[in-house]
């Protein structure tokens, strides 16, 4: 009898937290993005409630594997722009965060992940999102000047020569 009640709590206890998650819906809609150094990109997501409760956004937690100077995650457009109460049945779409990337002195050029996490009063989610930098081109050293003359002088030597010879 006590093993069996101890199954059953088991199972409510798993639903509830189940059921509480599955009502929360977000989304990163491109969360795999490439910039160049300098500059700053925009993660836009879609938060919804497909469940039967209200909920509430109490906060958001974010991490930055390896944490890397010169990379950084302003968390602040998705408490200015999305609601911070859904109804059954609301969703909003738009800027949930932005990672601002310091300059190729700063942080190496490469990929770099983490995840952002929306807490609600009935539970959290999280999604995870990556940013490739890449580095910026090498540009060909240019040549120097006497050396930029140099084709335009063959020609010009051969014509002096050619004169002198025909003087004699």
């Amino acid at each position: 009898m006590m093993k069996s009640l101890r199954s059953v709590l088991t199972l409510v206890v798993a639903f509830a937290a189940t059921s509480a998650h599955a009502q929360l819906l977000f989304t990163l809609l491109v969360p795999s993005q490439t910039t160049t150094h300098s500059s700053t990109v925009s993660y836009q997501a879609t938060l919804g409630n497909p469940g039967a409760s209200l909920f509430n956004i109490t906060g958001v937690l974010y991490n930055i594997t390896g944490a890397p100077a010169g990379l950084t995650l302003d968390e602040t457009p998705l408490l200015l722009n999305f609601p911070l109460t859904f109804s059954p049945g609301d969703t909003f779409t738009g800027e949930a965060f932005s990672v601002s990337v310091g300059s190729s002195g700063v942080i190496p050029a490469g990929t770099y992940s983490g995840d952002f996490t929306i807490q609600t009063d009935l539970g959290d989610i999280t999604q995870n999102w990556d940013l490739t930098i890449t580095a910026p081109p090498t540009l060909a050293p240019e040549m120097p000047a006497v050396a930029q003359l140099l084709p335009g002088l063959f020609p010009l030597a051969l014509l002096c020569r050619r004169r002198k010879n025909t003087a004699v």
